[in-house]
């Protein structure tokens, strides 16, 4: 692989990668060392597949591809997006409501996990992740809360997803049916 491409690899781990991790690549990034980040990347995968390696980051390299054809907006590559970062991380979802043209409110995805297994094993039952478009012209959707532990959770999504709203919050609008108060 070229320099550009172990960079991305790099790229494309951080939705997997726990805090040290997410450290270190970040720190590959900012300052290359072309040696130590192939021997990061190989040792990911070593530890995933201690007996072959090549078809854990196979395996991992697909869900890359199918994100980057879901996600990739306007040039940033999927793995780099909002959603894709949340794909990569917790899988699909079990279902994605797309709301586009509701009155008030800015277009938004909400979507739903069943069951959510995080990072540390912990399964998590219910699981919502809320994204927005803030410019509903330029730029892809952006997480606005989640009823998940350690990602965004911001209890004023109300005010920022419905900003054009008259006179109040519909309680019938798919958002309040599916998140609420979560």
């Amino acid at each position: 692989y070229t320099m550009p491409q172990v960079r991305a690899i790099l790229k494309m781990l951080l939705p997997v990668s726990d805090p040290l991790g997410t450290q270190t690549i970040n720190g590959f990034l900012k300052k290359p060392d072309d040696l130590y980040m192939r021997y990061y990347i190989y040792n990911y995968f070593l530890n995933i597949n201690s007996k072959n390696p090549s078809l854990a980051w196979k395996e991992y390299s697909d869900k890359v591809k199918e994100v980057k054809k879901q996600f990739t907006e306007r040039g940033t590559p999927g793995y780099e997006t909002e959603r894709g970062f949340i794909y990569l991380r917790y899988g699909a979802p079990t279902e994605i409501i797309t709301v586009e043209n509701e009155t008030g409110a800015l277009p938004y995805e909400i979507w739903q996990y069943n069951i959510l297994t995080q990072m540390n094993h912990k399964d998590i039952a219910d699981a919502v992740f809320l994204f927005y478009k803030p410019n509903q012209v330029l730029g892809d959707y952006k997480l606005l809360h989640s009823s998940v532990g350690g990602e965004a959770q911001n209890s004023s999504w109300r005010s920022y997803l419905y900003i054009n709203s008259q006179g109040g919050v519909s309680t019938n609008s798919r958002a309040e049916q599916y998140i609420g108060n979560k």
